[in-house]
């Protein structure tokens, strides 16, 4: 009887889980879309995990530009340098610099909901999931703008910081990382309108 009822507890526990791991996953792509159609600066700074996030990126960058696989080896030669990647990341990823990316979006797609920019979804191991961000597929109808578009993915990876989904990684092809800094604050330079 005992063994019947730990089997249950555990059956329960790992239901309720699921369940949370599912329906928050909902809830915050809602915000996060939410927050990206309000302008919300703040809001989508606050599911950022900042430090883990630059620390990420200049791991996965260098990954890239050393890629010797023929696809690897065609974009090596774009971005910052391997001496740059580590400043290029700590300028740009900063919270105010997420007001770039509503000027950005201001200016070529005012008008298309942020959810048609959501082109996939996926589990990422352990005890996370992914949004993969593009090209939606009303703008791309035909195959070749399509192959284009299909590189120019970004892929942001969520994970539990106490209770709270927070992006950690973030995976962004080499040829779209800038690869330059500038002596002034980067949102002066893309979005001084927003500042």
């Amino acid at each position: 009887m005992r063994g019947l009822l730990i089997f249950f507890l555990v059956i329960g526990m790992v239901t309720a889980a699921g369940l949370f791991l599912f329906y928050s996953q909902k809830a915050v792509e809602a915000e996060v879309a939410a927050a990206i159609e309000r302008g919300d600066v703040a809001g989508l700074a606050a599911r950022i995990d900042f430090d883990n996030l630059r620390s990420f990126l200049k791991q996965d960058l260098l990954a890239e530009k050393n890629d010797k696989s023929p696809i690897g080896g065609l974009y090596a030669g774009t971005g910052p340098d391997i001496s740059k990647i580590d400043a290029v990341v700590d300028y740009y990823v900063q919270p105010e610099n997420i007001a770039i990316l509503y000027e950005m979006r201001d200016t070529a797609a005012k008008d298309i909901p942020v959810t048609a920019f959501i082109v996939g979804r996926s589990f990422a191991p352990l005890y996370g999931f992914a949004l993969t961000f593009g090209a939606p597929p009303e703008l791309t109808k035909d195959s070749g703008a399509r192959a284009i578009a299909d590189r120019y993915r970004v892929r942001l990876v969520f994970r539990l910081r106490g209770f709270k989904w927070q992006v950690s990684e973030m995976h962004v092809p080499i040829f779209m990382v800038p690869a330059f800094t500038y002596s002034q604050p980067a949102v002066d330079i893309y979005a001084p309108r927003r500042r």
